[in-house]
């Protein structure tokens, strides 16, 4: 195993894109985010072939996460293979999981899914729309909640990582918490002086992505914080989206979800 720092695995990547480009070939990859630059020097491990790029390191919650290009299954394959147990990877894909094979033969196995749900405002209008919204809609009050400061970013994360799997479900570092706050991104509802409820969610260019839904409380609650969200959203940005990611086991949150399935998937796996 190599190592270079990101910033140069970055150029790698163009490479990869460039020769799949020259022969035609289709290109699979899981490399979605742009890292930001204060990480560009940050030394990850590596292997190169002609065909594939795959590359991996730990991030703030030590999780060993992995990104790969390729356009030669075979040779991916062969390379995830040779990465250390307990990697972490995800899939995006739209449909079938093309290669769930070339995952499986590289020794993981799939630990989650997730599926997508989202809603087009130009055509659906912008209305707030959840599951029983016409009886909690009776309790709703703009006022509940309030905006988190960059001060509560310590008290958010902490609850974030006691209540949700940091393998799977890509739980936002302190200062990231800290940057969704000067944003306005995040309502919190607290009791007796600690945050019980909690609604963080991103605006991505004309996106709104509902992010992480907490509640210990009454449902009324939570419902009053995501309709004030949607409510200042729509109204205070040009959003035409907004979309959802919903583990696939989680029944409940799938059924109070009213957005549309849009066919589009995250497969998350680990090296075993």
């Amino acid at each position: 195993m190599e190592q270079r720092e990101l910033k140069d695995i970055l150029i790698l990547q163009d490479e990869i894109k460039k020769k799949a480009k020259a022969s035609s070939s289709k290109t699979y990859m899981n490399i979605y985010q742009f890292w930001p630059e204060e990480i560009m020097h940050k030394k990850v491990d590596y292997r190169l072939t002609n065909s594939s790029l795959v590359f991996a390191y730990k991030d703030e919650g030590g999780i060993y996460r992995m990104f790969f290009i390729s356009y030669n299954v075979s040779d991916l394959e062969k390379e995830l293979s040779c990465f250390p147990q307990g990697a972490i990877l995800d899939y995006i894909c739209k449909g079938e999981n093309e290669l769930e094979g070339v995952f499986l033969g590289g020794g993981f196995r799939q630990i989650a899914s997730y599926t997508r749900k989202s809603i087009n405002f130009l055509t659906e209008g912008k209305d707030f729309k959840r599951s029983h919204s016409e009886i909690l809609d009776a309790y709703y009050d703009e006022t509940v909640g309030e905006y988190a400061t960059e001060n509560d970013a310590e008290e958010i994360t902490e609850l974030l990582n006691n209540v949700f799997d940091k393998e799977v479900d890509h739980i936002p570092f302190v200062n990231e918490v800290r940057e969704y706050a000067k944003k306005k991104w995040i309502l919190v509802y607290r009791l007796a002086g600690k945050i019980r409820s909690l609604y963080i969610f991103q605006i991505q260019g004309r996106k709104f992505y509902s992010n992480f839904s907490y509640n210990s409380l009454p449902a009324t609650v939570l419902y009053c914080l995501e309709k004030r969200a949607h409510m200042e959203v729509v109204n205070n940005y040009n959003v035409i989206m907004k979309y959802s990611w919903i583990n696939t086991n989680n029944d409940r949150s799938l059924k109070r979800n009213i957005l549309k399935y849009d066919g589009v998937y995250t497969y998350i796996y680990k090296k075993v």
